[in-house]
């Protein structure tokens, strides 16, 4: 009996049918099952990839906006005449320049610091009181890092330890008198905290790494405190002099403890864009995976790492689930009928692999497979289609396009002409705001001021849009309008003075029909200034929204709210816009005011009153 068991040529036709039928049908289901799951799983593979990526590239943006605003408050303080007359000698009296440093510490929540130096070195004040408490001045020496030929102003920024024994972040720029020579500088330190707390908003459901490393591969921030100051690799002669020299890491760089990861600091060390890259063990015990981006204003690099194992054994474990009982089944069906099993069986698979596939082109609308089946396949389907709904809903969280809500912004980005992260542009921005709203308001119904609101409002806009007017935002009952952003605009000024004189026109009108119905008369001021602003998608990881910051919105601003002590001139303009529409003086009356100290400037601002000639 044993001996016929194992020569099948003894086996009697029901059993080699049987046989025959299990192997047609557990073959094609088995490869089927494994070239679905090689398939699925690098799909997730690349979707998870370039989620890191994304991450990392969110990340390194924002780190960019920090220097960047920190970089135009170096800039301010280089054009501040106190700041220049105090270095050059002219003035000896550090009072004035000790209030402005403190005025710039309370308005910038991650400035630890400020400390203007003189050409040697010497503290010649700091809005630090302990620093300034002894009445001596305290020389910090040359600063060890150095800016770019390119650099702007010559402003630079870099990690160094200076003046203190913890390495900080340091925006610096140099001053000079009118022959070039350099007379100082104005040295920024940010909070410690400031890179750490844009990290902690960088994790992928709290399981992500984010780090960030310097051009010679050393960690400068990673939630794991101890491996900051470690290097990826090992750091060569010549980076160990450059790092001795800049006073970097508050240590002897030749102590720096190396991680071992050649590979990986290879990779992003080299790197000028964002990326990718699997790696051996760095920060967990299993290989990972690593997307990375540069920093644009630093010489850095961010990194988010994630264990592949994160990804992987879910799925494997759903898939060996699977295969097991596909097995099972399929050796029950060869005894009751293994081809119509084997067909239940198949198809699903096929489904999933289509699926798959619709995954990785993106077509989330096409990528949920059917669920026909009760059985541990159907279940297979559900957590697939579960997978799919969450890989797109952290697709479409972070998708920008999702968040553009203005038709000139989204023809830009799609368009591919818009910058992540802010650009500088050189604009023009009206402020209108209705006076006396509240008194206006009282009595009337929530409704009808929502209606009176409307009507106001459409009839702006549509001034506005005659001179190609940006609507950047309501608030409430004041209108914001940008002119040369996020479109270039030939005669920005001249567009802005129009689009007012548009808008007081259209008041007088609309004030008409209310009249005639019977309705209080509405009345408005514009201010109207013109200067460099960052203009570009700014917000938070769930919101962004287009707009722009700058002088000159705060100075159109004010101007606006000025006009409540001019009734009989509601058109408040600065003197850069009469100048830039000095072609079309014939067509304008400008009355000037004289200088004005607005809200929040150091300085006087010349203003000029406008209507048609």
């Amino acid at each position: 009996m044993t001996n016929r068991f194992l020569r099948p040529s003894a086996w009697p036709i029901n059993g080699k049918l049987a046989f025959a039928f299990l192997i047609s049908a557990l073959i094609p289901i088995a490869l089927t099952a494994f070239f679905g799951y090689r398939d699925t799983l690098d799909n997730v593979r690349q979707s998870q990839m370039r989620q890191l990526e994304r991450l990392a590239e969110t990340t390194a943006r924002r780190i960019d906006l920090l220097v960047t605003h920190s970089t135009r408050v170096v800039r301010g303080l280089q054009r501040n005449q106190d700041v220049l007359a105090l270095l050059a000698g002219k003035v000896t009296d550090s009072s004035r320049v000790a209030a402005l440093l403190k005025d710039v510490l309370s308005s910038n929540e991650d400035v630890q610091e400020v400390i203007l130096l003189n050409a040697q070195g010497v503290v010649v004040v700091s809005s630090s009181p302990a620093r300034m408490a002894s009445g001596q001045r305290e020389t910090l020496g040359p600063l060890p890092i150095k800016p770019a030929a390119a650099a702007p102003r010559g402003i630079t920024a870099g990690i160094t330890m200076y003046g203190d024994a913890v390495p900080a972040l340091l925006v610096a720029g140099a001053m000079t008198d009118a022959a070039g020579v350099t007379t100082g500088h104005i040295v920024l330190k940010l909070v410690p905290g400031a890179i750490d707390a844009l990290l902690a908003e960088s994790t992928l459901r709290g399981r992500a790494v984010p780090f960030v490393i310097d051009d010679l591969g050393v960690i400068l921030q990673h939630p794991d405190a101890k491996l900051e100051g470690s290097s990826l690799g090992p750091l060569a002669p010549a980076d160990l002099v450059r790092a001795r020299a800049e006073r970097r890491y508050g240590l002897d760089p030749a102590n720096i403890r190396s991680l071992g990861a050649d590979a990986l600091a290879a990779r992003v060390r080299t790197g000028s864009a964002a990326g990718h890259v699997e790696h051996p063990p760095l920060f967990s015990s299993s290989v990972e995976a690593t997307g990375f981006a540069p920093v644009l204003s630093l010489p850095w690099m961010v990194g988010v790492t994630e264990p592949r194992t994160r990804w992987e054994a879910p799925l494997r474990d759903v898939y060996l689930n699977v295969i097991a009982k596909v097995l099972m089944v399929a050796a029950l069906a060869a005894l009751a009928g293994v081809a119509i099993f084997a067909r239940d069986l198949v198809q699903p698979v096929r489904r999933l692999i289509a699926s798959a596939q619709a995954v990785r082109a993106g077509d989330y609308a096409k990528a949920r497979a059917e669920s026909v089946n009760e059985d541990e396949i159907g279940e297979l389907t559900q957590t697939f289609n579960s997978m799919v709904d969450s890989i797109e809903k952290r697709d479409r969280e972070r998708d920008l396009f999702g968040r553009m809500v203005s038709p000139e912004v989204r023809e830009k980005m799609l368009a591919g002409q818009l910058k992540m992260g802010g650009e500088n542009r050189e604009v023009v921005v009206l402020f209108s705001d209705i006076r006396d709203f509240t008194t206006l308001c009282e009595g009337m119904r929530a409704e009808q001021v929502v209606e009176m609101l409307n009507e106001y409002l459409t009839e702006m806009t549509a001034a506005v849009k005659e001179w190609d007017g940006y609507v950047n935002n309501f608030m409430g009952d004041a209108i914001m309008v940008v002119f040369g952003a996020p479109f270039e605009h030939p005669d920005s000024a001249w567009a802005a003075v129009q689009a007012a004189f548009g808008m007081r026109e259209r008041l007088q009108a609309l004030n008409r029909r209310r009249q005639a119905r019977g309705e209080a008369a509405i009345g408005h001021g514009i201010g109207i200034a013109r200067g460099t602003v960052v203009a570009g998608q700014m917000g938070s990881l769930e919101r962004f929204q287009y707009t722009v910051i700058g002088d000159a919105v705060n100075v159109a601003s004010r101007l606006e709210a000025l006009t409540k002590e001019y009734p009989e001139n509601p058109i408040l303009v600065t003197v850069d816009i009469v100048e830039a529409i000095r072609h079309h003086q014939w067509a304008v009356s400008a009355t000037p005011f004289g200088e004005r100290m607005l809200k929040g400037r150091s300085q006087a601002t010349e203003l000029y009153s406008l209507a048609r000639a």
